[in-house]
């Protein structure tokens, strides 16, 4: 809730939330999840972070349609370097991560067939 409150003004609608240690956790208000070379991976949730149930909801329809799905500590470098980003709550459902900084993303074959399974349209 504090991290949502400190992006008030700011012409974003998500952060990413790192631990003390400088991986990262999820979004303000999200899980993430990070897909490269079409394995998807979300962070681990071993020493922080939320189990929201659409990141469960991901993890069990991706290993449903046959995709690589992880949970792994994930450093910003890696954010940075994936192929597609998309967030995940029970309010919003799938929301795919279009501009991270000055890096944009697009709507990747692999966040387009999970949307779609899940029922999701992809034009947020």
């Amino acid at each position: 809730m504090l991290a949502q409150l400190e992006l008030r003004g700011q012409p974003v609608q998500q952060g990413l939330l790192l631990d003390a240690s400088g991986h990262v956790v999820g979004g303000t208000s999200s899980n993430l999840f990070v897909v490269r070379k079409s394995v998807l991976t979300t962070p681990t949730l071993a020493r922080c972070g939320i189990k929201g149930v659409m990141r469960r909801a991901v993890l069990e329809t991706a290993r449903t349609l046959g995709l690589r799905a992880d949970e792994s500590d994930l450093t910003l470098p890696e954010v940075f370097g994936a192929d597609e980003l998309f967030v995940t709550n029970a309010l919003f459902g799938i929301w795919p991560v279009r501009d991270l900084d000055s890096r944009r993303f697009p709507i990747g074959p692999t966040t387009a067939r999970l949307m779609l399974a899940l029922g999701y349209r992809n034009d947020h």
